[in-house]
């Protein structure tokens, strides 16, 4: 009796066991009852190729994107660029009135400079000893107490005279 097996150097045993007899010059062969490890190899093997087609499959599936997912993918670019446009268009808005508050504070810092300017040759070019001696040579005097009004103001720093006061 010869037990032959079909043996695969990187899979293990394939194929059916079997034996062969000869009975009065007849050849027969007979089905052996498999090994119990060969069963488990196979049905390892078997639910190995069932994970790989299964993984196989999921990576065809996942490969081919549904519409749904597609619309929304476009959606939501479409959202995004509008919020990065937004937000370029108030970034340039910042911009522009930062350039803006520069130019009026440059421009304030000179007029500052030039009241000040002002000022001090106002202050330097009116000696009033000297404008006193002028106003006597003209034929002025110096005004008496009954010659003085007195006004009351609300703001004292400004005076609009629209007509002449009478005496």
């Amino acid at each position: 009796m010869n037990q032959q097996v079909a043996y695969d150097e990187n899979q293990g045993p394939i194929g059916k066991y079997y034996k062969v007899a000869q009975v009065n010059g007849r050849v027969f062969v007979e089905p052996v009852k498999v090994p119990s490890h060969v069963l488990k190899a196979r049905e390892k093997q078997k639910r190995l190729k069932e994970e790989a087609a299964a993984v196989q499959s999921n990576r065809e599936r996942s490969a081919v994107l549904s519409p749904r997912f597609v619309a929304f993918l476009t959606v939501a670019m479409i959202a995004l660029i509008l919020v990065c446009a937004f937000y370029l268009t108030l970034q340039s808005q910042l911009t522009e009135r930062m350039k803006t508050v520069s130019s009026m504070q440059t421009q304030l810092e000179q007029m500052i400079s030039d009241n000040d300017s002002l000022e001090s040759r106002l202050a330097t070019s009116g000696d009033l000893n000297a404008v006193k001696n002028e106003a006597g040579e003209l034929g002025m005097s110096t005004p008496s107490k009954e010659q003085i009004v007195t006004y009351s103001l609300e703001n004292p720093e400004y005076v609009v005279q629209y007509e002449n006061v009478n005496e």
